[in-house]
């Protein structure tokens, strides 16, 4: 059984590598003409679904924003946090890394302790620490582009007022801003440039940035387009809404520090104890290591716990 065992990782380890190296490989193997028959392919092939040339064969559909076809699936909310994420790779990329993390280490673990068990549990770590990264890059850019809105929207009031269209002020805005907001409305005017309505455009920018916020400001440039009245005043009164946003929300976390303090503590009291009576005591630290049961209970307890107190400490509004 160990045979077997051993065998069957050392080839889910092996298959693991191949998948993820290969892509690596033939990056660095490629000639430049391969790289720029590639590149040029990508500019005047055939467009993908999710491109903006595409929208023009639906408008409608377009206009009607991501709710048309439903809820979105696992796979489109992957590939939302991988573009969201920043780091310039695809989303088959991403999910190469994640299986060859989740090989290795599960083959590793399992190898080292000669358990099924901890095989699955490497792996499961394996794979959960690309997916954690790509979602802290995520929020780190989500937490960004919201700093940016402010200065944005008062931006887009000061031109509107100095008679400015809204396509020329939000033009602008991509020329000046950083990412990720230079790339947020860079797209916005390319997608104008090809000739699509204002309602399209906007409604794609508000669902790449993915922030209510943003929809705020989609939903009254576009109320402000069918009714009238004065967009420049409407765009300062979102960019206080926004402010005061900001406000209560560092409010709320400095009122609820103490309990994520808490659950730092509790998170990091079970290894920490376990490393000390590691050193001290390994006679009785091996014993309680060597109950896988009594192990997968302690994981299990200490994920409810996190889920807990996050729950609690996480308030919306």
């Amino acid at each position: 059984m160990t045979t077997y065992l051993v065998a069957g990782l050392v080839w889910g380890a092996v298959v693991a590598g191949i998948v993820g190296l290969a892509p690596l490989v033939a990056r660095l193997w490629a000639t430049p003409g391969a790289r720029v028959r590639k590149r040029v392919k990508q500019e005047f092939g055939r467009p993908e679904p999710d491109q903006a040339l595409a929208a023009f064969k639906d408008l409608h559909k377009v206009a009607a924003g991501p709710a048309a076809d439903g809820p979105p699936t696992p796979r489109v909310r992957f590939a939302a946090m991988v573009e969201r994420s920043g780091l310039g790779v695809s989303p088959g990329a991403a999910l190469r890394l994640v299986l060859v993390c989740a090989g290795a280490l599960g083959a590793a673990a399992g190898l080292a302790k000669q358990s099924v068990l901890f095989g699955a549990a490497g792996a499961a770590l394996g794979a959960a620490l690309p997916l954690l990264y790509v979602r802290y890059r995520a929020k780190q850019r989500d937490q960004k582009l919201l700093a940016q809105l402010p200065g944005v929207l008062d931006m887009v009031a000061r031109f509107l007022r100095s008679g400015h269209s809204l396509g020329q002020a939000l033009g602008t805005v991509s020329e000046e801003l950083k990412w990720p907001g230079q790339a947020l409305f860079a797209r916005y005017v390319s997608q104008r440039d090809l000739g699509l309505p204002l309602e399209v455009t906007l409604r794609e920018l508000a669902y790449r940035a993915g922030l209510t916020e943003y929809r705020i400001m989609t939903m009254a440039i576009l109320v402000q387009q069918q009714t009238g009245g004065n967009l420049a005043e409407v765009c300062e009164r979102i960019a206080a809404v926004v402010r005061e946003r900001f406000r209560v929300q560092g409010m709320i976390r400095a009122l609820t520090a103490e309990g994520r303090l808490q659950a730092g503590i509790l998170v990091g009291l079970c290894p920490t104890i376990v490393a000390v009576m590691t050193l001290i005591k390994p006679d009785y630290a091996g014993a309680m290591l060597s109950q896988p049961q009594l192990l997968a209970g302690i994981v299990v307890s200490q994920a409810i716990g996190i889920l807990w107190i996050r729950k609690i400490v996480d308030v919306k509004f």
